[in-house]
């Protein structure tokens, strides 16, 4: 599955999807890698253009890195055989518990705007995968990363593929 683990990787082209035309003309053997960031631009990851230029990135072994929201637009995507890119991988994603809670204590003044899809992004990639125990969903956390403490993020990495919620 790629490179061993405790390589280093330097992306040093990174697919732009500022514009739906950037995806539609890239190649994944053109890049080095794509981080899918995270619920900002969860609008484009509904993509089939993405969903197809992520594949490509997973075919041709390239370097993935797909945080909290990014992760769905990673299971969405299929091989050539139709199965998720994830199936077979372990990964992280936005748990349930952090979801939910996020959703209910603002809800009052945000409406549904931590309610991005209809089940929850720990259920949707749980149910691409090939067992349950490949979703790590690591420490519950109150508090965000810092520079200072980094130990309270929660990273998976699988060969060329990484996550964090």
């Amino acid at each position: 599955m790629g490179a061993k683990m405790g390589a280093t990787f330097r992306i040093v082209h990174i697919v732009k999807i500022s514009s739906p035309n950037n995806v539609k003309n890239a190649k994944g053997g053109t890049y080095q890698g794509w981080h899918l960031s995270c619920c900002f631009t969860w609008h484009r990851f509904e993509s089939v253009e993405v969903h197809r230029l992520i594949a490509e990135f997973f075919a041709h072994d390239k370097a993935v890195g797909a945080i909290c929201h990014g992760v769905v637009a990673a299971c969405r995507s299929r091989t050539e055989d139709g199965i998720s890119v994830l199936h077979g991988r372990r990964t992280t994603a936005l748990p349930e518990a952090m979801e939910l809670a996020a959703w209910r204590l603002t809800r009052n003044w945000l409406g549904d705007y931590y309610r991005t899809y209809p089940v929850t992004v720990q259920a949707e990639v749980t149910a691409s995968l090939a067992s349950t125990g490949d979703l790590l969903a690591g420490p519950r956390s109150l508090f965000r990363v810092t520079p200072e403490r980094l130990d309270r993020g929660f990273v998976v990495r699988d060969g060329i593929y990484i996550s964090a919620r």
